[in-house]
């Protein structure tokens, strides 16, 4: 016998609609989604309802939200899991895992792991620790970039140019970014 649950999942993209969809598949059910923007792979979907709360991308109308969600399934009959179906939604789970996992399963990392994974450096310092494969890689520093030697590595191409942090990048204020240079952040040339 199948264990029943509620999944609730976080975002409305493409991600949300696969997941879903592999929800309805499995355990034919319609699945609740949140999210800061109603965005077009979910609009019109039968299989998942998305709720829309401005500003539920980031704090402090993260936990606002879920203090009400949190009062809503305190006593709910089934596990209610907490689902990220993006780098943000994950970033917020994890930072508020502890509070969050007192009515909810969060089933992600504590933040400080993810703060140090989530950062290029950080994931590569602890593949090297552990042994873990990983590509070659050069960091550029805006040092680098102003001493115009970024450059210069030790690999050929072709090569990929990555945000050292990722949320941050995605999450960034369009007309910042538009103003800064696109060395501003520490990127990683990576070997295809």
């Amino acid at each position: 016998m199948t264990k029943k649950f509620t999944p609730i999942l976080l975002g409305s993209d493409i991600n949300v609609y696969g997941m879903a969809r592999s929800f309805n598949e499995a355990y034919g059910i319609r699945v609740k989604a949140m999210a800061d923007a109603q965005l077009a792979a979910t609009r019109y979907s039968k299989i998942v309802d998305v709720e829309l709360h401005h500003g539920f991308s980031a704090d402090p109308t993260f936990m606002d939200v879920m203090h009400k969600k949190m009062e809503i399934y305190k006593d709910h009959k089934e596990p209610v899991i907490l689902i990220a179906c993006g780098d943000g939604y994950a970033e917020l789970l994890a930072k508020h895992k502890e509070e969050l996992s007192k009515v909810f399963v969060v089933p992600y990392i504590d933040y400080d792991l993810l703060e140090k994974l989530i950062s290029k450096e950080g994931f590569y310092e602890i593949a090297e620790k552990y042994g873990l494969p990983y590509p070659k890689t050069k960091i550029i520093t805006m040092d680098d970039y102003k001493a115009k030697n970024y450059l210069d590595f030790s690999f050929n191409y072709p090569v990929e140019l990555k945000p050292e942090d990722p949320v941050s990048c995605l999450t960034a204020n369009s007309k910042v970014v538009r103003r800064l240079s696109p060395f501003m952040m520490k990127l990683n040339l990576l070997t295809s």
